[in-house]
């Protein structure tokens, strides 16, 4: 939901920003790097952006400053979203693999290791009876067959 919320948040941002400047253009003059973040480049950019809340700001009034403010706003929300959401509905990524057992238990996947072969009557050499033994050396990281 984060990501695509953000991404949603960000097209109808620029959107709502490029047709106010499109109307703005109308009855004002502005820059030809104005124009082209407007008319020619139809992409979201943060350059695009920076070039566009420049000119506005620097043509002077009131009104063309607050909508770089608004604009400046509703770019903090954007990038603010996924965290924002997450927030809210108590989500919390979990970055680490789990193998579910036969009970329903959840096992890191880090616990588990790579089995050359096992060794079915290892007990006599006083090892469990079904002892695996490991394709590397977990203290190593090397395999073990090539020791």
């Amino acid at each position: 939901m984060g990501r695509g919320g953000q991404i949603l948040l960000g097209f109808y941002t620029w959107r709502a920003f490029s047709t106010h400047a499109a109307a703005w253009a109308q009855t004002n003059p502005i820059t030809y790097r104005a124009y082209k973040a407007v008319f020619i480049s139809r992409e979201s950019s943060v350059l695009n952006l920076c070039h566009l809340a420049y000119d506005f700001a620097a043509s002077g009034g009131f009104r063309a400053k607050m909508t770089v403010a608004f604009t400046t706003m509703s770019l903090a929300l954007v990038l603010a979203f996924p965290t924002l959401a997450g927030a809210m509905t108590g989500y919390r990524p979990n970055l680490q693999a789990f193998i579910t057992s036969v009970d329903g238990d959840y096992i890191p996947y880090s616990s588990f290791f790579p089995v050359m072969y096992i060794v079915h009557d290892a007990a006599r050499v006083n090892l469990t009876l079904d002892y695996p033994v490991p394709w590397w050396d977990k203290n190593f990281g090397e395999p073990s067959h090539l020791q």
